[in-house]
């Protein structure tokens, strides 16, 4: 699951599948606000227990990356929504002591992908001892891109 030495992109693999409807009801039923909704892991639960998968390490592994390359998606769909507006707002420029905010996001949005996966690698490193880690950091990477999800929605919430 390690990435960072050879840059593998987990979001490109082609794991199971999850009900999309499903993960994308669960951020769209989250408050504004709502950090680590409860939902989150629920589509990858029921991939996980539907026949033939049995919850083995295999499945729980394919299960949650395929949750979590689905929430990656709805994260850069996101991303690219408020990126425009702010694009579309004339947010895009610097000068006179301000920041381009369509910059700024770009920036703190490419440092949070490298954030999420040196999190995650350190989640599998402290658990290499085991199997668990093949678990432990694909949850890692389901958790925190479903956070960024939210972070993506509500990103002008409370309005600036």
């Amino acid at each position: 699951m390690p990435s960072s030495a050879g840059a593998w992109d987990w979001t490109k693999h082609d794991w199971g599948e999850v009900d999309r409807a499903m993960v994308e009801a669960c951020l769209s039923q989250m408050p504004v606000g709502v950090a680590h909704p409860p939902c989150v892991g629920r589509a990858a639960e029921v991939c996980e227990t539907t026949p033939p998968r049995h919850q083995t390490t295999l499945d729980i592994v394919d299960c949650r990356m395929t949750e979590a390359v689905v929430r990656d998606e709805i994260v850069e769909a996101g991303y690219d929504e408020q990126h425009s507006l702010l694009v579309t707002a004339g947010r895009n420029v610097a000068g006179n002591g301000r920041l381009s905010e369509a910059e700024a996001l770009n920036a703190a949005h490419e440092a949070w992908k490298i954030y999420r996966e040196a999190q995650c690698d350190l989640v599998y490193a402290l658990n290499q001892g085991g199997s668990i880690k093949n678990v432990r950091a694909p949850i890692c990477n389901l958790n925190m891109t479903a956070d960024r999800a939210i972070q993506m929605r509500d990103l002008f919430w409370p309005p600036q």
